[in-house]
């Protein structure tokens, strides 16, 4: 019985304790993909159309798996997203329940096709690449500013050497389209962690930082860091606003391993690296 009632204790704690984490998490909501009326006329004037709208319905989805799987945020459900934004639901410069908004738009999109015969093999082999271009405007509604505005890229190649006959148009694969929503989704929800939480430094000790980056966020081993500590903050001198604070190089570090919910580096450079300084690649 002792030994239950101990069990029920540590469940409970851990509940609570889970509870408290999941209560600091700032709210996000991520607005519905649009695609700018030029570049639709231009698409849709291409007939490239259909790969256009199969790879924008994909990115509305995926997207906000990408932003989960960051573990940073509470998502606010798409439904609601999408009547607070037709609405204009803003309450004071708020977005009632929701920290930050993220607006994402498609401002490029291509789908090209290289063909080429040979004759003496009796085939002919089809090129294929497909872009996306994401731009993505990321709001404090709390402050009811922009925050910034960043563009991420993604590009796929498929190689079809088994046809008898090819055109420089024609319908890319599902595979193709979707592989490259999920690429420009995850570099997505990458940026907007970056914009909202910089990286880091847990802790230092000797020439080893360990940073609050881990597998599936874009870190590598190998990659250079530069480490910043925060200055002043920048105020625009005509408007008042806070546009952030200056960041003052410190030193840098060499990623040696990923793990699952953190990284250590070897520290290249030190001028005064200390926990809580903030890390850009």
């Amino acid at each position: 019985m002792k030994k239950y009632i101990i069990q029920s204790i540590a469940v409970v704690l851990l509940l609570a304790s889970s509870a408290r984490i999941q209560a600091q998490l700032k709210t996000l909501g991520v607005g519905e993909v649009k695609v700018p009326p030029a570049l639709a006329q231009k698409i849709s004037s291409e007939g490239l159309k259909n790969a256009l709208d199969r790879v924008t319905q994909s990115l509305d989805g995926q997207i906000t798996v990408a932003v989960h799987e960051t573990r940073k945020f509470k998502l606010a459900a798409r439904s609601d997203m999408r009547s607070v934004l037709e609405e204009q639901a803003l309450s004071g410069g708020t977005i009632a329940g929701v920290d930050y908004l993220v607006v994402p738009s498609i401002d490029d999109f291509q789908d090209i096709s290289e063909k080429a015969t040979f004759e003496t093999l009796g085939k002919t082999v089809l090129r294929r690449t497909v872009r996306v271009s994401l731009f993505l405007k990321i709001y404090d509604t709390g402050e009811g500013r922009l925050l910034e505005a960043v563009s991420v890229q993604a590009e796929r190649t498929l190689v079809d050497e088994n046809i008898n006959s090819a055109t420089t148009r024609g319908n890319a694969t599902d595979a193709l389209l979707l592989e490259m929503a999920e690429e420009t989704s995850s570099k997505a929800a990458r940026r907007i962690a970056d914009v909202i939480y910089p990286a880091k430094v847990l802790a230092i000790t000797g020439d080893v930082v360990t940073l609050n980056r881990g597998d599936g966020t874009g870190i590598a081993v190998g990659q250079i860091w530069k480490i910043f500590t925060a200055g002043e903050a920048l105020v625009d001198p005509d408007t008042g606003e806070v546009l952030g604070s200056e960041e003052i190089y410190i030193g840098k570090a060499k990623i040696t391993s990923v793990l699952p919910k953190f990284s250590k580096g070897e520290v290249v450079e030190n001028l005064g690296i200390v926990k809580g300084s903030i890390l850009r690649p």
